[in-house]
């Protein structure tokens, strides 16, 4: 699965059916990012537009009823995805914009289609789309770009650092050591060959810890039989070792970073950083590539504010801004920010798995958007009540959120619901996962809830300790072995110069050495 996870773009195009996804994972009343973000139309209300893991959907009736729109984006589920829409309604253009993984699109409403916009003549992978003073900005995971309304003018929006030297933090050190990233596709290539190996080393262990109990039933084996098993035992004793000796270092690395890199043992680098000058063979000629996370500009401050993997970055005003790394208003989970909007009071609503706060810039002042009471005990490592995936807000003003388990529920909405934003029924039947989405699942050991609830968590760092401690003891076999070939070698040139009555005691002494 890691060889598989490392190159998203061989496995993009397969998805994997309903029959074989257990069913906490089916989508129900729009949970699980099925829908990030929904737009309305500031001119005519009954526009509405979701973007969300599961593709584009349109109303034209209010949010009462949703169409898919996803004919012409990606047809790939993986590039599919999406965390951010945006209506364009007062220009010569009329249409929506979708940011996905897969890059930029907008759809015409006139000629009802699909077109490309390609952002520095490439797709990247886009996670926010924002009004920037009278334009659009577009983040991507990596860069930041600004689009007239007309859509003529596409320029590269440059996001300077305040920073001594750039550092990498350890989470993503860690992450990047595990599949060899850090080392660019060179590095890629190489933890792939050694995830080979690794199947190699799995079944050929498994046939040396076999071989030798079923070779003793010798009443039951042909004596030929017997013969093959043993050239086969010898044949995989050979490789297992000269395979696993040659490949324990990277083995090591795989297992010592997955160890680190789910919970419990990921609060323990959770705050640590490393200067990348100390890296070997690491280059970040962007010092935000593959960081953004999520994005939103104050309009009161002329200030753009970026949550990225290594801080909160909070710009100067002006045209020209300088970012500096700031302490974030509310805690932000570890996955980061997955709700940044500014009101139209100039207060901030920024949401992530610990939960939905509303922050008054002025004052300071921090209420739990959900209770209306100050927030109490949040924690950017254990998640909230609320896993909070998406926000939005009506015409009328009625507020709702969408939860990674519970899906769409009001925040403040008199009348709740009311039959509106029913999920359809498309969503529900036509249910498939992205064979990379599926393959990291299974990875990283959350697939198997469904048969051993909450002692999933443990699975990864159990199943990494235990491969670290056969990688040591292996190292000890093959020093084990290695030691007495030599001396068995140096017995038997022994042998041909010393008289046989002194080779009976020499070997005495030397299996007491060993």
């Amino acid at each position: 699965s890691g060889i598989l996870l490392n190159h998203p773009e061989m496995i993009s195009p397969i998805s994997v059916s309903s029959a074989f996804i257990p069913d906490n994972y089916k989508i129900e009343n729009w949970n699980r990012s099925s829908l990030s973000e929904l737009k309305f139309s500031k001119i005519n209300p009954k526009i509405a537009v979701i973007a969300g893991y599961e593709g584009i959907w349109h109303s034209t009736d209010g949010g009462y009823n949703f169409k898919p729109l996803n004919s012409g984006i990606p047809n790939s589920q993986y590039y599919r995805k999406s965390k951010s829409a945006y209506i364009i309604e007062d220009s010569s253009v009329h249409g929506y914009l979708a940011g996905t993984f897969g890059g930029l699109f907008y759809y015409d409403l006139s000629k009802k289609k699909w077109q490309n916009i390609l952002l520095d003549k490439k797709n990247e992978k886009v996670v926010k789309i924002i009004d920037f003073n009278g334009e659009i900005a577009v983040f991507t995971s990596s860069n930041a770009f600004v689009l007239n309304k007309d859509l003529k003018t596409i320029s590269k929006l440059e996001l300077k650092r305040d920073e001594k030297e750039t550092n990498l933090t350890m989470l993503e050190l860690f992450f990047q050591l595990h599949t060899g990233e850090i080392w660019g596709l060179p590095g890629k290539l190489l933890f792939d060959l050694v995830g080979i190996i690794l199947i190699f080393l799995s079944f050929s262990g498994l046939y040396l810890w076999i071989a030798p109990n079923t070779s003793k039933v010798k009443l039951f084996v042909k004596e030929k039989s017997r013969i093959l098993k043993w050239k086969g035992y010898k044949w995989f004793q050979k490789y297992h070792l000269k395979l696993g000796i040659y490949s324990v270092a990277v083995l090591l690395i795989i297992g010592i970073t997955g160890f680190f890199m789910r919970p419990p043992a990921i609060v323990m680098i959770m705050d640590g950083e490393i200067p990348v000058k100390y890296i070997p063979g690491f280059k970040m000629e962007n010092p935000w590539h593959d960081r953004i996370r999520n994005a939103m500009f104050d309009s009161v401050s002329n200030r753009l504010l970026i949550d990225a993997k290594d801080g909160f970055w909070v710009s100067s005003s002006g045209n020209h801004p300088i970012f500096r790394r700031q302490s974030p208003p509310v805690p932000i989970f570890a996955m980061g920010a997955t709700v940044m909007q500014q009101e139209a009071n100039g207060d901030y609503i920024i949401g992530s798995f610990s939960g939905l706060f509303r922050v008054s810039p002025e004052s300071g002042r921090t209420i739990d958007a959900l209770t209306g009471e100050a927030p109490y005990n949040i924690s950017p490592v254990k998640p909230g009540s609320n896993l909070v995936t998406g926000y939005f807000k009506t015409p009328l003003g009625d507020e709702f959120i969408t939860t990674h388990f519970g899906g769409l529920m009001p925040v403040y909405a008199p009348l709740g619901l009311n039959n509106r934003f029913g999920m359809p029924k498309e969503l529900e039947r036509d249910f498939t996962m992205s064979m990379w989405n599926y393959l990291f699942e299974i990875h990283n050991g959350r697939i198997f809830e469904f048969l051993v609830g909450d002692f999933y968590i443990l699975i990864i760092p159990l199943s990494s300790l235990l491969f670290i401690i056969s990688l040591v003891t292996g190292v000890f076999d093959w020093s084990y072995l290695k030691i007495t070939s030599v001396l068995h070698k140096k017995r038997r040139e022994r042998s041909k110069m010393i008289p046989q009555d002194r080779i009976d005691i020499s070997e005495e002494i030397e299996e007491k050495m060993i």
